[in-house]
């Protein structure tokens, strides 16, 4: 390159750091590797520029009650969703308003108690009603917003999904549909475009247009549902049970494995995937059976039969060659500047594996049953819990415990458990896990104003909580056990190292994470 080229790449730094826009010909880049570098750093510094610029003002369609109502994001036969913003709570909310013609016929009482009936429903899987009320005449309900894409998106965008990780996402919105069903309604609509995937991963059944008390559901929008995720029964004018519910959420499945919609007049599970087990075939091909009499008799069967598939021969069946990766990894040319070189960790960042699909639960325990419980929930002293995961490769999983005293506690791994890192594949595993070949819970021992805890994953050992582990000095010998099985946190760090700082050092780590925080509220009794 000559001086007078070497001066025009310098003014080409300028313009990148002036934020200017450059000119880049084929020739240059194709001829001058350091052109080639730049541009790529002209990219990434466009992206953060993309990322720090300022949110536009929001645009505010009108006003129902005190919420600020942008667009409309989704419309049916017996109503309106809206993307709105509640200035009170701080938050964008989803907020469902009844059409016109709806209002005619549904009692403006009965929907407000359905509203009521759904805000009860307490668990991860089911988007949470914030509230409902009657405004300028229109009846409406609002509700979370759920950042991310619907299931139909997904499988659009990225293709089928492996076997293993299909009947994850069964497991998942099985425990919603429990908690529906267990709060004495229906879902009524069950398809791949009322699931919802946030963007940290966590799948959310939508109540968008179905769904509420049975009578409603059957009375209301019999003709308004997809004739494909609708059973047979119901295609011939029956009404709607839970038996229907399950098996719409066969269909969603075998849409996950196939990509195509089901066939309403082929019901079983006939899809071409040779790689798909033949016990998660069976599970689908009895939730879609023609006699409802022959499927699950409860959500929570249908999420045991799929939780069995993880541990059957076969269950970690990768996806078919046909599925497109859903990430490109490309090269990048060698940096001969500084300011490309500095570029060199993004670029790092950028090329990191995807972490795996990872499903997580936290139950709390009574006997020998086990209910979901969702971040807020209030808990008392001597409450048992756990944490149920289950992913689809692999996977490095870290616990810590604090409360309100600001006691940070490792609840795992712990030197005195069987169970150790990395969890196995395809597995549903419960932590602590296990001693002495007993299952351990996590008991609430002590007073306090609320529990805190912190669930991070990866695909490999996490450096900065490794050293953690290796440099403390309190870490117990044993496991303290009491009554049948439960753990009392055998770690004590510090109280120098609150949460906030742990997941402040993880924001800083160079590695890819999936972390998940709960606060659970002590109960007064």
């Amino acid at each position: 390159m000559t001086p007078r080229d070497d001066a025009a790449f310098d003014r080409l730094i300028e313009r990148i750091l002036d934020a200017e826009p450059c000119e880049w010909t084929a020739a240059d880049l194709a001829d001058d590797p350091r052109m080639a570098a730049l541009k790529t750093l002209s990219d990434i510094a466009a992206a953060f520029r993309a990322i720090d610029a300022p949110v536009p003002a929001r645009a505010i369609a009108f006003r129902w009650g005190p919420l600020e109502v942008g667009e409309r994001v989704a419309e049916g036969g017996s109503a309106e969703v809206f993307r709105a913003h509640d200035p009170r709570l701080g938050r964008d909310v989803a907020l469902k308003l009844l059409t016109p013609a709806a209002a005619a016929t549904l009692r403006t009482d009965a929907f407000l108690e359905e509203a009521r009936r759904l805000a009860r429903i307490r668990d991860c899987h089911v988007v949470g009603v914030l509230g409902a009320a009657v405004h300028d005449g229109r009846a409406g309900l609002w509700c979370e917003w759920i950042d991310g894409c619907t299931l139909a998106e997904r499988i659009a965008r990225d293709g089928p999904l492996a076997a293993d990780e299909a009947a994850l996402v069964g497991i998942g919105l099985c425990r919603a549909l429990a908690a529906v069903h267990q709060a004495g309604l229906l879902h009524g609509d069950v398809k791949p475009h009322n699931v919802l995937r946030e963007r940290g991963g966590r799948l959310v059944l939508a109540d968008l247009g179905a769904g509420g008390d049975p009578a409603t559901v059957n009375a209301s929008l019999r003709t308004q549902a997809s004739p494909a995720w609708l059973a047979p029964e119901v295609l011939h004018g029956a009404a709607r049970t839970q038996a229907h519910d399950l098996y719409a959420l066969g269909g969603v499945l075998q849409f996950l494995l196939s990509g195509e919609t089901p066939d309403p007049v082929r019901p079983g599970a006939a899809f071409d995937r040779s790689d798909v087990p033949p016990a998660l075939r069976a599970v689908i091909a009895r939730a879609r059976a023609a006699d409802p009499a022959a499927r699950y008799a409860t959500a929570g069967g249908m999420a045991d039969a799929l939780a069995a598939c993880l541990h059957a021969p076969g269950a970690a069946a990768a996806a078919p060659a046909s599925v497109a990766p859903t990430r490109r990894r490309a090269g990048m040319a060698a940096a001969v500047l500084a300011l490309a070189i500095a570029a060199a960790g993004m670029v790092a960042l950028l090329r990191a594996p995807p972490l795996p699909e990872m499903h997580l639960e936290l139950l709390r325990h009574d006997g020998d049953r086990a209910q979901v419980i969702a971040d807020g929930t209030a808990v008392a002293l001597r409450d048992r819990l756990s944490f149920a995961l289950a992913s689809q490769r692999p996977a490095w999983v870290y616990v810590f415990n604090t409360d309100d005293h600001g006691t940070l506690q490792r609840l795992f791994p712990l030197p005195a458990l069987d169970t150790r890192n990395p969890m196995p594949a395809g597995r549903r595993v419960e932590l602590p896990g296990r001693s002495g070949g007993r299952s351990l819970r996590i008991e609430v021992s002590s007073p306090a104003q609320a529990e805190e805890f912190l669930v991070v994953a990866s695909a490999a050992p996490v450096d900065v909580l490794e050293t953690l582990a290796a440099t403390d000095g309190a870490t117990d010998a044993e496991v303290r056990l009491r009554g049948s099985g439960v753990l009392v946190p055998g770690i004590a760090p510090p109280a120098s190292a609150p949460l906030d700082t742990l997941v402040a050092q993880l924001d800083a780590a160079d590695q890819p994470l999936r972390l998940w925080r709960y606060r659970l509220p002590h109960r007064a009794d």
